[in-house]
């Protein structure tokens, strides 16, 4: 059955692309694409399209992903169906990495404004992401803090893990920017933490070992909290006194 084929090559070829691997994705996804093709299917073409964009952009090939993209959608070209719209998505992307963080910005903007159906009510993880990376190589890092902020809602909300951790991660760097040091920690420990989890689930060594090793690294080194941090860290529901106290017991300056 070849749409079923179609459709389990493209999970398996995401899957690659979550557990970071784009080299063993993109086989797969040409294989796909060719079966996609075959069976005259334009959506799946474009969807197939549009992963192999993000493992090309996973690879840095950049002329690569431009040469995929451009025969089915140019990048000011307002897409008109939901495949057109993963590709809108990756020109966005691709416009980031190409340093035109305005074109960038532009694009997820878009995009959020012509949601279909019911808008706001559901944050669309990958864009508030786009959006809010744009906006800090733009250096509006307050803006940025609010776009990431709803990437991470919606990343719950959907039950994207495998995406929860890296807006963990851009919030950490908008946080270290800001001097807000002890919030870039607490996102950095959160992303660590979904990493660690998501590396457990994975059965296949060589798999888990590649994603753990890949994704920790991506982090800065993991500082050393003081006793006033931590206590602050775990005790933000107390009163101002209640907290205070706690900060002296942590350093040992009450018996």
């Amino acid at each position: 059955h070849q749409q079923w084929m179609t459709v389990a090559s493209y999970v398996l070829g995401d899957t690659y692309l979550l557990l970071l691997q784009p080299a063993l994705a993109q086989p797969v996804l040409d294989n796909a694409l060719e079966l996609a093709r075959s069976l005259g299917s334009a959506f799946l073409s474009g969807t197939l399209i549009a992963l192999k964009g993000l493992a090309s952009l996973m690879e840095h090939d950049l002329p690569g992903v431009v040469a995929l993209l451009s025969p089915v959608l140019s990048p000011e070209q307002l897409p008109g169906n939901l495949a057109e719209r993963q590709i809108a998505w990756v020109w966005g992307e691709l416009a980031l990495m190409q340093g035109e963080a305005e074109r960038a910005l532009q694009r997820a903007e878009q995009l959020l404004a012509s949601v279909p159906g019911m808008r706001g009510t559901q944050p669309i993880p990958h864009l508030q992401n786009l959006k809010g990376e744009a906006l800090v190589a733009l250096g509006r890092l307050e803006e940025a803090v609010q776009a990431f902020e709803e990437a991470k809602r919606g990343s719950l909300l959907h039950h994207k893990q495998f995406f929860l951790w890296r807006v963990h991660r851009s919030l950490g760097q908008v946080y270290r920017r800001l001097k807000r040091e002890e919030e870039a920690q607490r996102e950095y420990s959160a992303a660590r933490q979904v990493i660690e989890a998501l590396a457990a689930s994975i059965d296949e060594t060589t798999l888990r070992e590649h994603f753990l090793h890949t994704a920790l690294s991506s982090l800065p080194q993991m500082k050393t909290l003081n006793a006033r941090q931590i206590a602050r860290q775990g005790f933000d529901g107390l009163t101002t006194r209640e907290r205070e106290v706690a900060i002296l017991v942590a350093q040992g300056w009450t018996n």
